[in-house]
C-alpha cells in the first residue's frame, strides 16, 4: 500500500493557510505589526511636531528604529532557506 502524496489536513485547515505561508515566504511588510506601529509613530510625531511639541522628535527616532529592526527582520526571514 502506498502512502498518500497529498496534503492530509482537512480542508478547513488548508484554506486557512495562505499560499505565502504554504511556500515558506515571509507575510507582506503590510501585515506586519511593527509596521503598523512605525506608521502611528510618524503620525503622531508628524502632528505633535506640527504644534511645535519638538520632543516629538524622539517618536521619529522611534519610528525609524521600528522600520529599521522590521526591515531587518524580513531580510532574515527572505534570507532562510524555505522550509519543506
Amino acid at each position: 500500500m502506498h502512502a498518500p502524496t497529498e496534503d492530509t489536513a482537512p480542508p478547513a485547515i488548508r484554506s486557512q493557510e495562505s499560499s505565502a505561508q504554504v511556500m515558506g515566504l515571509p507575510p507582506p511588510p503590510w501585515l506586519d505589526r511593527r509596521f503598523a506601529v512605525g506608521a502611528w509613530l510618524v503620525t503622531l510625531g508628524v502632528l505633535l511636531l506640527s504644534y511645535g511639541r519638538w520632543w516629538a522628535a524622539w517618536l521619529l527616532v522611534a519610528a525609524a528604529l521600528v522600520f529599521w529592526v522590521g526591515h531587518l527582520d524580513m531580510t532574515v526571514a527572505r534570507s532562510a532557506a524555505p522550509r519543506t
